[in-house]
């Protein structure tokens, strides 16, 4: 992640949108969550 949060065409370059911010963080944990539930669901199986 460069300094502009890979968004070259956004009209505040340099600065990264709280909005952009969380959406980001947000969409890593759920990345996260379902990759733990799998792993879960795996060890369950046996």
């Amino acid at each position: 992640m460069d300094i502009n949060g890979g968004n070259m065409g956004k009209k505040s370059p340099g600065i990264i949108p709280v909005q952009e911010l969380i959406s980001s963080v947000l969409l890593h944990q759920v990345a996260l969550l379902k990759r733990r539930c799998k792993e879960v669901s795996m060890i369950n199986q046996f």
